[in-house]
């Protein structure tokens, strides 16, 4: 029998290979909820990030919205918390919840600086089958957006949580955020990081 030594308990290494299994369990189930279980693709529709716009015209009634989409196919709907709380429905056909844990507006001084304002276990005890974490690369501010976005990465590893990472050129020098280098740049720092941190946490763990 193999035991570790983490923190100030021992855990065996067949303990740990279950809290994994478990893991991966969980994760899968989520994932299942937010895709097409024949095709294996995802529709989904985004209304996390109108906190930058403000009010956007075409949305007074969050649950009829939400019902809409519904209704329209998608497998889910991507809400800040405070939006998926008014956006339950309690009728109508299911749909998978994805809760965005980053914000920003465009009346602050920089609107491309993300903040967390949302955690993992908050998204866990909202139903969320997923979270989603915004990154803008080449922003003043992308250090400190890359080194959250490791730390959710983690915790989302911890509780078998999907994590979608909306990752997107924009700073005061880019000039077009959709140039090909620029997004080949930025989707090899996704892999990089999620890489990285995968490793990380099985190391620790």
């Amino acid at each position: 029998m193999v035991t570790v030594l983490v923190g100030a308990h021992q855990l065996t290494y067949e303990f740990i290979v279950k809290v994994i299994n478990c893991q991966k369990r969980e994760k899968k189930i989520r994932l299942e909820r937010i895709m097409d279980r024949e095709s294996r693709n995802m529709g989904n529709n985004p209304y996390g990030s109108r906190n930058i716009h403000g009010s956007v015209r075409g949305i007074v009634n969050l649950a009829d919205m939400v019902n809409r989409v519904a209704e329209g196919g998608a497998n889910a709907v991507l809400l800040q918390k405070g939006m998926a709380k008014h956006g339950h429905r309690g009728y109508g056909r299911d749909i998978g919840l994805i809760i965005h844990m980053s914000a920003s507006t465009s009346l602050g001084p920089d609107p491309n600086d993300k903040v967390q304002v949302c955690t993992v276990e908050e998204a866990i005890k909202m139903g969320a089958d997923a979270v989603s974490v915004h990154v803008n690369i080449g922003s003043e501010t992308e250090a400190k957006q890359l080194k959250k976005l490791g730390d959710v990465a983690e915790y989302c590893d911890i509780w078998g949580m999907p994590l979608i990472a909306m990752m997107y050129p924009r700073g005061k020098d880019i000039k077009n955020s959709n140039e090909a280098e620029l997004v080949a740049h930025v989707a090899r720092v996704v892999r990089i990081r999620r890489r990285y941190h995968k490793d990380e946490f099985y190391r620790r763990h």
